[in-house]
């Protein structure tokens, strides 16, 4: 229960700060700022801002993604994941989504991942 009213704060706080005028990178540096403090709930919040400000940046979803995954929120981070690799097709992105499912026992597809990775970026 305590978890829930956290998340309704933030978002609450998020939503007023809608109409600060705050630039998708603003809110993405922002976002940064938290993840560094280890404030994921926070990171994650500053990092939606951005989406809703600018939907079309992989590096938002894929920042996102990692901090939902560190919250061991894995159907959101794959979900964010999935969406960072639909904008760019990324070794970065491809790398986290194969934790992703490695986390949620999904073997198979992490093994697919990890093999795209060798054949698409070789010199990597």
């Amino acid at each position: 229960m305590k978890m829930k009213a956290t998340i309704i704060l933030v978002l609450f706080i998020g939503i007023a700060n809608l109409c600060n005028g705050q630039s998708a990178e603003d809110y993405y540096k922002e976002g940064r700022t938290h993840a560094e403090s280890k404030n994921f709930l926070k990171a994650i919040l500053s990092y939606t801002l951005a989406i809703s400000k600018n939907p079309y940046e992989w590096h938002y979803y894929q920042s996102r993604s990692y901090a939902y995954f560190v919250t061991k929120d894995d159907t959101n981070a794959l979900k964010d994941i999935n969406m960072a690799l639909k904008l760019n097709l990324n070794i970065d992105c491809l790398l986290i989504r194969s934790q992703i499912l490695i986390e949620m026992r999904n073997y198979k597809d992490a093994i697919e991942d990890l093999n795209d990775i060798i054949d698409y970026f070789p010199e990597d």
